[in-house]
C-alpha cells in the first residue's frame, strides 16, 4: 500500500515537472507576420514581434508589437492562458493611448512556432 502511494506522489510530481517544463519552453521572442484588416488596406500582411515573458500555472504574460505605423507601433502588454499546446492571448487595456490596440491571438504551439489566428480569424504565424 505504501509503495502505491509513493508511486502516485512520484507520478504527480513528474507530471507537474513536465507541465512546468512545457510552459517554460514557450518563453522567448517570436517574430513573424500578422494579417491585418483595416479600411485602407484590407488583407495587408505586417510584421509582428511577440515576447512571452512568463508562464506559470497556465497563465501567460507577454508583450506584442506590430511593425507598421499607427497606434499599435509601440509595445503593448498581453496576457492569457496556455492549455496543453493551445495559447490564447489578448491585450491588457491600460489607460492612455496604448488602449487603442485591442488584439486577441488564438495560437497552437508547434515546437518553436506559434500558428493561429487573430480575434477576427485572420492568420498569424510566428517563430522563435
Amino acid at each position: 500500500m505504501k509503495s502505491t502511494a509513493t508511486a502516485g506522489v512520484v507520478l504527480t510530481l513528474g507530471l507537474m515537472s513536465f507541465v512546468q517544463a512545457e510552459e517554460s519552453s514557450i518563453v522567448g521572442r517570436y517574430t513573424g507576420t500578422f494579417q491585418a484588416q483595416d479600411n485602407y488596406m484590407p488583407g495587408r500582411t505586417i510584421g509582428m514581434t511577440l515576447v512571452i515573458q512568463k508562464v506559470a500555472d497556465g497563465k501567460v504574460e507577454a508583450t506584442g508589437q506590430l511593425h507598421a505605423r499607427g497606434p499599435c507601433f509601440a509595445q503593448f502588454p498581453m496576457a492569457g492562458a496556455l492549455k496543453g499546446n493551445q495559447l490564447q492571448l489578448q491585450t491588457v487595456r491600460p489607460a492612455g493611448k496604448d488602449s487603442d490596440c485591442p488584439m486577441v491571438l488564438r495560437m497552437t504551439v508547434d515546437g518553436s512556432q506559434l500558428v493561429g489566428t487573430s480575434g477576427r480569424g485572420l492568420p498569424v504565424r510566428l517563430s522563435k
